[in-house]
């Protein structure tokens, strides 16, 4: 599997990467709402503001959307999701493989925070841990606080700190959260 930064994201790839993913794993509609976010991400967020990671073998078999937060102490954060691994190649540990990718590529740049807003059993195996919302307070109101999830990329414990982060307008949707 090669892992690589995705410079030039094709939009109409990746929609259908997600949209396949999510239609087999969660609903028809589940796929249509995060293929649209991923298009309503690529196609309206400043292209400084993304990073996009990609694992393919001969095609793409899972990629990674990163959005930049903005934190009320100035650091360095991104938001990891969506996250997708076609379902041929799931259980094969190509999507942690990915994000331990994305994030070493994502450290050596100097960013600071990752967080996501996922299953904590999938993403602790990559070193998130659950985030009280009360002291990391979320873009948007959440439907499952325990899927608020963060890690630092720095030396400073996570648990420790406290701010507001705001979000690309892609994620301004009380719906996705």
């Amino acid at each position: 599997m090669d892992y690589s930064h995705i410079s030039h994201p094709d939009i109409e790839s990746l929609k259908s990467l997600f949209l396949e993913t999510f239609t087999d794993s969660e609903s028809a509609e589940e796929g249509q709402v995060v293929s649209g976010l991923v298009a309503a991400i690529l196609s309206t967020t400043e292209p400084s503001l993304v990073e996009v990671f990609g694992a393919t073998e001969s095609e793409l078999q899972a990629a990674i959307i990163l959005t930049k937060l903005e934190t009320s102490t100035q650091q360095s954060a991104y938001l990891l999701s969506p996250v997708a691994v076609a379902t041929k190649a799931q259980g094969q540990g190509v999507g942690q493989a990915l994000i331990q990718f994305a994030r070493s590529a994502l450290a050596d740049q100097g960013v600071e925070l990752l967080f996501t807003y996922g299953d904590p059993s999938f993403y602790g195996k990559v070193g998130f841990e659950q985030i009280d919302n009360n002291k990391i307070v979320a873009p948007q109101p959440l439907s499952h606080p325990m899927g608020w999830l963060g890690q630092s990329l720095a030396a400073e414990n996570i648990a420790d700190m406290s701010m507001t982060l705001t979000t690309v307008a892609a994620f301004d949707d009380p719906n996705l959260w």
